[in-house]
């Protein structure tokens, strides 16, 4: 009896989220224990399986999650933050020595698995979907479980390394929503998964799909994850088709990408609760920049290095910078409601351009699109690559601007792994690319209750 009640329960809570949905197409966040989502007592109706669906973005929104902790996770480990003033979780990330009980790591961790679960549960109902809807659930599904798999192992496993069988130790593959024993698939097997996921959800999502992912996200997101591997033919083919699609505009106002009424560049992206008066995404901007009746001092503040860099004469993209009490802090997270863009088309044109240079074919559209970017950031007074610029050249060009134009959306210690696993001798901050403090520790949660689950090095990379 108390199973079904407990079961019963659940069901009102996804019930009470499908009818908020219906009038405003948001996510609405539904709190359902994992191991009370059964095929025959939760989910009976496609409502109950679209609320789950729509609890999904719930989750990857979260402050724990793309929200906020995602990017700083990411911005922590990278070059561009100083350290000076740093303490408590966020000193010992930037030091690389994530703890067993640092909570800020482990809930990122846990709230990729939620959707993964999430996702899992929808693709394990799909006979209760209607014929017109089953390939939407089943290819939003997997593009989410794709997206999460990707970015844990990114952030707790040692990087892809091109040209090897990839058998170091990644994450735990989660198929199933059923809880089993789960160990450590190898980082190869990861990215098989995740490319099986995001091509299938290719071929199932349709050309347009509201604020929801469409096909094109699918795309975008398998030129990410290509792109990471250093396989550039692939990931020039992907995004080459992104940007080929005319839905897409490359915005000439930076201010578009983080707005209110979001970007025409934004191939997918997260937004804001109308009805929430606290708003969302405020990981991102209490962390990084946000003042809100007085000026403050943000935690993350940028080195007088990156500041440097990052406000040449002329670079329009010094407006998102200022100096406040002396600490260089960083505004384009600042305000109260903006749309988060999770893949954008300034992306795709930087990873189309560096593949270019990379493969040494198709040079003249990367040196059209590192000077869409270029032209946009200076306003046409910094010289642009000639039509004659080499391979090398291109290259140097994409990775300045792609440092400048991507700052602290959470990309650029991806990037720096990315060149190391490509075979170039990087550091980051005096360390390895590779060095075993880049790749978090997990949970103790995880290790105590899977036997045989194999916890990563910690202690930095000295």
């Amino acid at each position: 009896m108390k199973k079904n009640k407990l079961y019963s329960i659940a069901l009102a809570a996804l019930l009470a989220a499908g009818a908020s949905i219906t009038g405003c197409k948001k996510a609405i966040d539904v709190s359902i224990p994992g191991g009370l989502l059964t095929k025959d007592s939760v989910i009976k109706t496609e409502a109950d399986l679209n609320a789950v669906l729509n609890s999904t973005y719930t989750a990857l929104g979260s402050d724990n999650y793309w929200g906020g902790r995602y990017q700083v996770l990411n911005e922590l480990m990278a070059d561009g933050l100083s350290g000076t003033d740093l303490s408590g979780q966020f000193a010992s990330l930037f030091n690389r020595n994530s703890s067993i009980f640092g909570d800020y790591h482990v809930g990122m961790y846990s709230e990729a698995y939620v959707v993964i679960l999430r996702a899992n549960t929808l693709l394990e109902n799909l006979d209760k979907a209607s014929a017109a809807n089953r390939n939407r659930f089943e290819g939003e599904a997997k593009f989410l479980r794709g997206l999460c798999h990707f970015d844990v192992v990114r952030l707790f496993a040692q990087p892809y390394v091109k040209g090897s069988s990839n058998t170091q130790l990644g994450i735990p593959l989660r198929l199933k929503s059923e809880p089993s024993p789960v160990t450590r698939n190898t980082v190869g097997e990861v990215y098989a998964q995740v490319i099986s996921d995001l091509r299938a959800a290719d071929s199932l999502l349709p050309a347009s799909n509201t604020v929801y992912p469409s096909k094109w996200a699918a795309k975008a997101m398998l030129a990410r994850v290509y792109f990471q591997m250093n396989d550039f033919a692939n990931a020039y083919l992907y995004s080459n088709q992104v940007i080929g699609n005319p839905a897409f505009v490359f915005e000439t106002d930076l201010s578009k990408r983080f707005s209110k009424d979001g970007s025409r560049e934004s191939i997918f992206e997260m937004i804001y609760e109308t009805n929430n008066p606290q708003g969302r995404f405020n990981e991102l901007r209490n962390q990084f920049s946000f003042v809100r009746t007085a000026p403050t001092v943000p935690t993350l503040r940028m080195t007088s290095d990156f500041i440097s860099r990052a406000t040449g004469t002329n670079d329009r993209r010094k407006a998102w910078y200022k100096v406040n009490s002396g600490f260089n802090i960083f505004t384009k997270y600042d305000s109260l409601v903006f749309k988060l863009p999770v893949v954008h088309l300034t992306e795709m044109k930087l990873i189309r351009a560096e593949s270019a240079a990379e493969t040494n074919t198709n040079l003249t559209v990367g040196i059209g699109d590192i000077n869409d970017i270029i032209n946009r950031a200076y306003s046409g007074t910094a010289p642009v690559l000639t039509a004659g610029a080499s391979a090398s050249q291109l290259k140097d060009a994409v990775r300045r601007e792609r440092e400048l134009d991507m700052a602290f959306e959470g990309d650029r210690l991806q990037q720096l792994k990315r060149r190391g696993g490509n075979g170039e001798a990087v550091t980051i901050r005096n360390a390895p690319w590779n060095c075993n403090g880049l790749a978090l520790v997990f949970p103790t949660t995880e290790v105590n209750v899977n036997p045989g689950f194999q916890q990563n090095l910690s202690g930095g990379c000295q």
